[in-house]
């Protein structure tokens, strides 16, 4: 019974309200800036995390704008009460937007590869611009800097799935196009 209600209870709070403490840690440690967002709810099964949903964020402090449906942060079990010293185990953003210039491509790529806190990109819908031309659409990336996935880009471009694997050192390249 006790650790039902310990799960339960940050229901009653207003997530609104503890919102400064989660836009530092996004800040400080993977070099997030929430600019806007329209709910922050808790979600205790099947493990406990927040929730912001239809979130406006910038990468890298370089401004590249990315409209989030579902941010889910997953915080240490003991932080769901302890928001003034919040530490986060990994973060997954999902029902993404970018738009990037050819020239950012290589600044995302890298912000993703250096991070050193664990973050998940999935169902990322890019679209690359040179000049404010369009260049191409990459869909429905699955993509995520730790695990056995780390430096696997699984996606989608025209309408053919891809495989892209990444060394550390990112100076190799593995691109794979199925079903052509």
């Amino acid at each position: 019974l006790s650790t039902v209600l310990f799960l339960f209870i940050p229901h009653l709070f207003d997530l609104k309200k503890k919102d400064e403490p989660i836009k530092n840690y996004l800040f400080k440690n993977y070099g997030l800036t929430l600019s806007q967002y329209e709910n922050i709810k808790y979600n205790p099964l099947p493990r406990p995390n927040f929730e912001i949903q239809n979130a406006k964020i910038e990468i890298n402090q370089r401004t590249i704008p990315v409209n989030v449906t579902s941010l889910i942060i997953f915080p240490k079990l003991y932080n769901i009460y302890n928001f003034e010293n919040l530490e986060i185990d990994k973060i997954f953003l999902n029902n993404n937007q970018i738009l990037l210039s050819d020239s950012d491509l290589k600044i995302f790529i890298d912000y993703i590869f250096s991070l050193k806190k664990k973050i998940t990109f999935k169902n990322l819908n890019i679209k690359i611009e040179r000049n404010k031309e369009h260049l191409i659409n990459l869909k429905k990336i699955y993509l995520k800097n730790y695990g056995y996935d780390k430096n696997i880009v699984k996606g989608e471009i025209f309408n053919k799935n891809f495989k892209i694997s990444i060394n550390d050192n990112q100076n190799e390249i593995n691109f794979k196009l199925f079903k052509t």
